[in-house]
């Protein structure tokens, strides 16, 4: 049913509330005069309402062409998409919350992520590693710089490559991440569990040695690509020619972010 048609029906509903108004105090009938007021009153504010339904589908269309024009005319830089992208994965949260579409606890770093199911795979990883970042300084003090979706920085200047995956949902314990095939001091695996719980492997690249630089990046050679997997408790890190690295001891080993390692 188009605005138009209850515009329409609305209108008509009021004349005939009217009209039964204008009968019933014919009659004297006090109870049904107020009755029939009643609605007919209800569908002038439903009419007026519609109104200012009306006003903002038309204001909102002028935004989306002047943004088309915008866009048209100066392509907006990707760290700024990037930005946007954020402020919208937000405001649709809040949006959420506000109608109790969304549980009111915030997401904190091995909690639950915020309502995953309502993101895509992209916006999951961008909220997942937003959060871990924040979680870090407001828990242990522990500042990174964002410079790019995957990359940041910590306080003296060591880079810090962050890879997201969630638990693939045919292979329990098994999660397949990459990451941009660029120089790291630190990389950070950041693994969701199929419960929603975040893991936080934090190894810093000269652990791994040699095999690192070894790793798959693939056939256009822009991404490194591991596997980690649980087994028997265990979390290990599959290298090159099989070879499996165990990388618990580097759960939430967040120390290596501080300072200067020494």
């Amino acid at each position: 049913m188009t605005l138009q048609d209850l515009r329409k029906r609305l209108e008509t509903l009021k004349e005939r509330a009217l009209s039964m108004v204008r009968e019933s105090a014919a009659r004297n009938d006090v109870d049904a005069v107020s009755f029939y007021a009643r609605i007919a009153e209800d569908c002038e504010r439903a009419l007026r309402k519609l109104e200012e339904v009306a006003h903002t589908a038309e204001a909102l269309e002028r935004q989306m062409q002047r943004g088309a024009r915008r866009v048209e005319d100066e392509p907006m830089p990707k760290y700024q998409l990037h930005a946007r992208r954020r402020e919208r994965i937000r405001e649709r949260l809040l949006f959420l919350k506000d109608e109790n579409l969304l549980p009111s606890a915030q997401p904190e770093m091995g909690a639950e992520l915020e309502s995953p199911e309502l993101l895509t795979p992209h916006e999951r990883g961008l909220m997942a590693r937003e959060n871990w970042a924040r979680s870090l300084s407001r828990e242990k003090g522990i500042v990174l710089t964002e410079l790019t979706r995957t990359l940041y920085e910590t306080e003296d200047g060591r880079k810090v490559g962050v890879a997201y995956a969630s638990e693939l949902g045919g292979k329990p314990g098994f999660w397949f991440l990459s990451i941009p095939n660029i120089p790291y001091d630190v990389v950070v695996f950041l693994c969701e569990t199929r419960q929603g719980n975040l893991l936080d492997f934090v190894i810093p690249t000269e652990d791994l040695g040699a095999q690192w630089e070894d790793v798959s990046t693939g056939r256009a050679g822009r991404q490194k690509k591991v596997n980690i997997r649980k087994e028997n408790g265990n979390y290990t890190l599959l290298l090159p020619g099989g070879e499996k690295v165990s990388i618990g001891q580097y759960l939430s080993r967040h120390e290596v972010l501080k300072g200067s390692r020494k």
